[in-house]
């Protein structure tokens, strides 16, 4: 009974060493230290994003003759154009002229990037060009000089005319266009007296002549004219 006891005890031994050696090295490294996981893997770099494209720089305009002549235009300049009478003005281009010139109809008085910034009143206007998205304006003041005639238009008011300050026509034009009925000539250009109750644009005392006059130039300058011939209106 002993040695069968002691048998299945060598047994149980033995069997218990082979399952360590069997056991043992799976769970120990070459150097006797446990074996631990291996790191996680990196990811691999990612691919550098492509750089933005860079804005799109606007195309540049195409050249505009007409927007080049008004370019050049500068303070001070002289102008041969005028006031047709039909709503545009007798020239596309502004064509600069020595201002003594008998075409030097209209003086440029200042140069700006809006009409409206123009000043107004009698025997002034502007004339203005857009190409793109710039503007030029032309700030114009007429300038009258004796023995010129321009339209003329007979009305109900009390001064009985109105007269087209910055046209220019032939005194002796056989037709108007729409819109005038007179042709008014140009009789005197004189500064603006201080006392304007008296008898204005008379060439002599008595003189029966009759006249119509405006204050042009902010008030420093007195225009006299005269009839100078009737026109049918149109043709």
């Amino acid at each position: 009974m002993n040695n069968e006891g002691r048998s299945g005890v060598w047994l149980l031994v033995v069997a218990l060493v082979a399952f360590a050696a069997l056991v043992l090295p799976n769970a120990l490294g070459a150097g006797g230290s446990a074996a631990l996981p291996s790191a996680v893997p990196s990811l691999p770099p990612s691919e550098p994003s492509a750089p933005a494209p860079a804005p799109s720089r606007s195309p540049e305009p195409p050249p505009d003759p007409t927007g080049e002549a008004f370019e050049a235009v500068r303070t001070g300049d002289c102008l041969a154009v005028h006031d047709t009478g039909t709503g545009a003005w007798s020239s596309e281009l502004p064509q600069r002229v020595a201002c003594d010139a008998d075409t030097a109809y209209v003086r440029v008085t200042d140069v700006l990037a809006q009409a409206a910034d123009c000043p107004e009143g009698p025997g002034w206007s502007f004339w203005s060009y857009t190409w793109g998205v710039q503007t030029v304006a032309l700030c114009l003041t007429r300038q009258f000089e004796t023995g010129y005639c321009m339209l003329g238009q007979t009305t109900d008011q009390e001064d009985g005319m109105r007269a087209g300050l910055l046209s220019v026509v032939e005194c002796d034009a056989p037709s108007l266009p729409d819109g005038y009925d007179r042709v008014l000539h140009i009789s005197s250009v004189e500064e603006t007296p201080a006392d304007m109750t008296g008898p204005l644009c008379a060439r002599e005392d008595g003189d029966p002549t009759e006249y119509w006059y405006w204050v042009v130039d902010g008030g420093r300058t007195l225009v006299c004219t005269m009839e100078y011939a009737g026109a049918q209106a149109g043709g």
